[in-house]
C-alpha cells in the first residue's frame, strides 16, 4: 500500500488490578483515581495526534481509558475483542484456580459505555464466554492475527489509528512486528498510560517512531 498508517498502541491505565497483590485481583477491574487521571491525560495528548479511529478491548478498564479520549475527540470506541489481554477474562492467580470469567455482555457494555460500537458480535453470554484462560501460544497467534486484521483494515489509507489495550499483549504485537522473543513469565515493560507508535504500512513494512512513552504524564502520575 502506498499510504501509511499512524498506529498507535496505548497500554490502559492504572487499575485496582495494577495496586493490588495478585491473589487480591479480580478478573475485570475498574481504574484507580490515578488511572483516571492518566486517562485524562491522554486524552488532552490526542489533540496533537489526532486519530481519526478508536479501537478498545472488551475490558472495563480499557473502555475507562478510552472514554475521555472519545470525549475529546467525538470518536466512537470500536471495540475489537481480539485486543483483550492475554489470558482473556478469567479468576484466579495461578493455574491450580484459575477460572473462566463470561466478561461482559454486550447489552453491559452499551449500558455503562453508550459511545461504544459492538464491532465484533457479543452477546448475552458476555465477550469471553468463560472459556478456560487462553494459552501463551494462543494470545501469540492472536498478536499475528490482529496484525493481520489491521492491515486488512487499514491498507492503502492515511488513518490514525489508537488502540487502547493491555501491557502483556501489546508486548506480544510489538514483539511480532519487530521479530524479538517474548521470554515466558517476564512481565511486559509498558507502563500503565504509556504510548507506542509505529509508522505502519503492512506486517512486513512498518518503522518503530516511540515505544512505551509517557512524556504527555507529569511525574506524579508516573
Amino acid at each position: 500500500m502506498n499510504d501509511s498508517v499512524k498506529l498507535y498502541l496505548i497500554r490502559h491505565g492504572q487499575s485496582l488490578n495494577n495496586a493490588l497483590p495478585e491473589y487480591q485481583r479480580v478478573e475485570d477491574p475498574c481504574l484507580t483515581d490515578l488511572g483516571e487521571r492518566q486517562a485524562a491525560c491522554l486524552a488532552d495528548w490526542a489533540k496533537e495526534f489526532r486519530p481519526s479511529r478508536l479501537l478498545v478491548s472488551p475490558f472495563r478498564r480499557t473502555l475507562q481509558t478510552a472514554r475521555p479520549l472519545h470525549q475529546a475527540t467525538g470518536l466512537p470506541c470500536e471495540i475489537w475483542v481480539n485486543l483483550h489481554e492475554r489470558g482473556g477474562c478469567y479468576a484466579g492467580y495461578q493455574p491450580s484456580n484459575f477460572q473462566g470469567r463470561p466478561g461482559m455482555s454486550g447489552r453491559q457494555i452499551l449500558e455503562a459505555f453508550p459511545e461504544a460500537i459492538l464491532v465484533d458480535e457479543i452477546g448475552e453470554e458476555g465477550w469471553w464466554k468463560s472459556q478456560p484462560r487462553e494459552t501463551d501460544d494462543e494470545a501469540s497467534c492472536r498478536a499475528s492475527e490482529i496484525i493481520g486484521r489491521l492491515v486488512r483494515t487499514f491498507a492503502s489509507t492515511d488513518e490514525v489509528v489508537a488502540c487502547v489495550m493491555h501491557a502483556d499483549f501489546k508486548n506480544l504485537v510489538v514483539a511480532d512486528l519487530m521479530n524479538r522473543e517474548v521470554e515466558p513469565g517476564v512481565p511486559a515493560i509498558y507502563r500503565n498510560a504509556s504510548v507506542t507508535c509505529f509508522d505502519f504500512k503492512s506486517a512486513d513494512e512498518h518503522h518503530l517512531e516511540r515505544e512505551n512513552c509517557v512524556q504527555h504524564l507529569s511525574p506524579d502520575l508516573l
